[in-house]
């Protein structure tokens, strides 16, 4: 019975191995993006699958007086169900979103990428730095709050604190020109890397000081929520901050 505890463990385990492989030969250039996500949730059942069977054997196993095996089949297990959550969670965010990928607080005259747009080319997005505007209706009709932003507080200030606002989310800076009024920076996400390129616009000219922000993927059509979210993340720590 221990034989087979433990092979359940190891079959997990090497699953595991496949899953984070896939994702290492994408971030590696090694396989094509669309091929590795793809694959990523190909794997979801299986995955789901062989831990719960390692799972249950692992609790046999520890009723049965095989209390190595058992525990190595459930850290197996846990292990696993890790990896899958990752897809799972994807999967569950893209059902409650729109597929969209561009998002602004002002969609009439949204903020213009500049100092992103050669980085963006330099890796190969497959997303135009320039706005879709057959994006704008769905983006209302999602997040109807999103909208420009509008504080009562000095323009020196309020740009300081923008950047400080951003490196805490884990931003990169790419270009902060404050005579211009602009602000571009990067976010890449932990396990596949996507890159996420924002702008920050301070419309200096109005009184009280009014900022726009658009955020908007490298890549995918979809940014299951992560772009409307940075924008009301960052939003929200920065009137903390001034407040």
């Amino acid at each position: 019975m221990g034989l087979i505890i433990r092979l359940s463990a190891f079959v997990a385990l090497a699953t595991v191995l496949v899953y984070v492989g896939n994702t290492l030969a994408y971030r590696m250039d090694m396989r094509e993006f669309g091929a590795a996500f793809s694959f990523s949730f190909q794997m979801l059942m299986p995955m789901l699958f062989i831990a719960g069977i390692a799972a249950v054997l692992g609790l046999i196993g520890l009723f049965a007086r095989q209390a190595g095996s058992g525990l190595f089949a459930i850290l197996s297990a846990l292990i696993l169900l890790g990896c899958a959550a990752g897809p799972l969670g994807i999967r569950h965010n893209a059902s409650r979103v729109p597929p969209i990928h561009d998002i602004t607080t002002d969609t009439q005259t949204p903020p213009q990428f500049v100092a992103v747009v050669p980085l963006r080319a330099e890796t190969g997005a497959t997303n135009p730095p320039e706005y879709d505007r057959e994006q704008t209706a769905r983006q209302l009709e999602a997040y109807p709050d999103i909208d420009t932003v509008t504080v009562d507080a000095d323009y020196g200030t309020v740009f300081d604190l923008s950047l400080q606002v951003l490196q805490e989310m884990g931003l990169v800076i790419v270009e902060a020109d404050e005579a211009a009024g602009r602000i571009e920076a990067t976010h890449t996400s932990r396990w596949w890397g996507f890159k996420d390129d924002v702008v920050i616009r301070f419309n200096r000219e109005d009184t009280p000081l009014t900022i726009d922000m658009r955020s908007k993927s490298r890549i995918g059509g979809s940014d299951v929520g992560a772009n409307a979210n940075r924008i009301e993340t960052f939003f929200s720590k920065l009137e903390a901050r001034l407040a």
